[in-house]
């Protein structure tokens, strides 16, 4: 070897990556097993978690980069109106505090664990990510006849009990002969209350259909 010559090391090349391609990545963070599809469908409030996203992302042309992140509450406020077959507005405490805590402690870790949504819970805010798309074909637009949860008439129900209790007490005191009204009379006026209510029911029905 001649005096100051050295030696060079080969020149190094960029050898394909081992790993997976950009592709391969997403292919793989949007797949779902058919189990984990099925049960998530399985539950009533994570189909309408996805179907509130699916909508927004229609919104928004599908754009997974640029699609606005939902918060907890319009979320639960939707799901909690159409399970109780109201508007937002007519919601109570109670129904909006049953459906949120059953998302933030619950469903919402499952979907986010499964790569369905990005999930925020400092924030309360959630996004969908490009797997929700997997669900598209099992949530169509449809019109099921719904079961009606029985919180909803709750208080329908409470106005015909009590209206059925003092109607057999006042019948009870008019044939004793305790109240200055005869029972022909107190049938009448039964009969004419429970016609109030049920017209009144009836309204109500109308306005949420």
């Amino acid at each position: 070897m001649e005096k100051g010559s050295h030696s060079q090391a080969p020149p190094v090349h960029d050898e394909p990556a081992t790993g997976t391609t950009g592709e391969e990545e997403t292919t793989r963070r949007t797949s779902l097993s058919n189990d984990s599809v099925f049960h998530i469908l399985q539950t009533s409030r994570r189909r309408d978690v996805l179907r509130y996203l699916q909508a927004q992302l229609e919104d928004e042309n599908d754009d997974f980069e640029s699609v606005s992140a939902v918060s907890i509450s319009d979320l639960t406020e939707w799901i909690a109106a159409r399970e109780n077959n109201i508007t937002v507005e007519q919601l109570r405490s109670s129904q909006r505090q049953r459906v949120y805590i059953s998302l933030y402690q619950t469903h919402l870790p499952k979907l986010d664990e499964l790569n369905v949504i990005n999930y925020d819970d400092d924030r309360g805010l959630v996004t969908p990510t490009p797997t929700i798309r997997k669900f598209d074909r099992y949530l169509e637009p449809e019109s099921p006849v719904e079961e009606v949860p029985a919180q909803k008439y709750e208080r329908w129900i409470g106005a015909y009990a009590l209206l059925t209790v003092l109607s057999a007490v006042v019948l009870a005191l008019a044939a004793s002969n305790l109240v200055p009204f005869t029972p022909l009379i107190v049938g009448v006026l039964i009969v004419g209350t429970l016609g109030v209510v049920t017209a009144a029911f009836a309204y109500e029905l109308s306005k949420n259909e």
